[in-house]
């Protein structure tokens, strides 16, 4: 049948994507209740040890949740237009896996230097570094959002949420 729309798959590499990460956020909202010293610090109006967990456990859910509907659209408009599904290469020449790994094994050297160099220096350092990795290739888009990101997360975190991050060689 050379006319016949071509059922997509329930679910691409995104849909099950999106899934790992809503059962992530879902498992370490969970976890967070087994942590101690919940009511004490809840009682006094102050954020608990649990608060941190739970606030990422339901940002990853709301993420997991935002892709998952990406996913479900974009199959929708697969099947409606008969097109099949192609997934473009980077200007570095990686693709799928290959990205994969590659920003699997930055955000290992991100986490190993994170104490050792300080958040300030290694965060701008690594979303560079991601950036061009996705294909960005507009230098001062690219510096301005590493800069300008990461000294925003650190100004949330340090005086909004007071919470010291890694201070590394600054200090």
């Amino acid at each position: 049948m050379a006319g016949a729309v071509r059922n997509p798959a329930v679910f691409s590499k995104d849909g099950i994507a999106a899934l790992a990460w809503i059962a992530f956020g879902g498992f370490l909202f969970w976890q967070s209740f087994l942590l101690l010293g919940i009511e004490e610090d809840s009682a006094r109006g102050a954020f608990g040890p649990a608060f941190y967990p739970r606030l990422l456990a339901v940002l990853l859910m709301a993420l997991g949740i935002a892709l998952l509907i990406k996913d479900i659209r974009n199959r929708r408009s697969v099947a409606v237009n008969n097109t099949n599904e192609t997934y473009a290469r980077t200007p570095l020449g990686l693709s799928g896996l290959g990205l994969s790994i590659t920003a699997f094994i930055g955000l290992l050297l991100y986490t190993y230097l994170l104490d050792k160099i300080g958040y300030l220096l290694v965060t701008p350092l690594m979303l560079l570094g991601l950036m061009v990795l996705m294909g960005e290739r507009r230098w001062l888009m690219i510096i301005l959002w590493a800069i300008g990101f990461s000294t925003g997360l650190y100004l949330l975190f340090r005086y909004g949420l007071r919470v010291i991050l890694p201070e590394g060689l600054l200090y």
